[in-house]
């Protein structure tokens, strides 16, 4: 199914991407609540991150404007690293899994990802 119907209905495709754009500030914003609540030794996230997060120009116009597939991509990348926080790994590998199946960019959070499971030592993998 198309979600603008070839074109002829732009304004009920822009209305789905906002529901995933809101998905995505749900989930990074989720993080940064995870990440405060823990408050590591290297601090936690500021909250002028999140206003940030919320006012950006740019994701508005990939999400709304421009219908791109970046924005499923990008829900499924961030509840991959929302399930690595919350340390269900084989259900974030999954979410990642997916996410570049879609499009292949995702795979710039592999270096990251990369760094944080090895942090992790892969503890309780299962």
């Amino acid at each position: 199914m198309c979600l603008g119907l070839l074109g002829k209905n732009i304004q009920r495709a822009q209305y789905i991407f906002v529901f995933f754009h809101s998905i995505v500030v749900a989930l990074v914003l989720a993080c940064f609540r995870i990440v405060r609540r823990e408050k590591s030794d290297r601090g936690s996230v500021p909250f002028w991150v999140g206003i940030i997060l919320i006012t950006s120009r740019r994701i508005h116009s990939i999400f709304a404007l421009r219908l791109f597939n970046d924005c499923v991509a990008m829900v499924l990348v961030y509840f991959a690293i929302y399930l690595f926080v919350k340390r269900k790994w084989v259900a974030g590998v999954v979410m990642y899994s997916l996410a570049t199946s879609i499009k292949m960019n995702v795979i710039l959070f592999a270096p990251g990802l990369a760094v944080f499971l090895i942090q992790c030592k892969f503890a309780t993998f299962v």
